[in-house]
């Protein structure tokens, strides 16, 4: 089971919702449940729903992501988490030169 911050990305909770049904997924706001005989069909419906949720946050409030689809396979092979590391430590750098 995973929890989603759905107002952190300005996402409300009825259009995550409306948009999984639109794509065949049933949610709840802020919670995905997954079992082990999910198919790779359902989690690239998943994908689909999070890259259209997140692309209308961000281009209604500014806040959300940038709409990209990733592949599971970059995140679990360590990809997106090191891309993920080193943008962090160059905004750390950047914050550090503005004081």
């Amino acid at each position: 089971m995973v929890w989603l911050d759905l107002e952190a990305a300005g996402i409300q909770g009825s259009d995550f919702v409306e948009c999984g049904k639109k794509h065949g997924l049933k949610f709840y706001a802020g919670r995905i449940v997954v079992h082990y005989q999910i198919k790779d069909e359902a989690i690239e419906k998943l994908g689909s729903v999070m890259d259209e949720v997140l692309a209308a946050a961000k281009a209604k409030t500014g806040k959300g992501g940038d709409g990209k689809k990733r592949r599971f396979d970059q995140y679990a092979n360590g990809e997106k988490a090191a891309e993920g590391q080193e943008k962090e430590k160059k905004s750390k750098a950047d914050d550090a030169d503005e004081l």
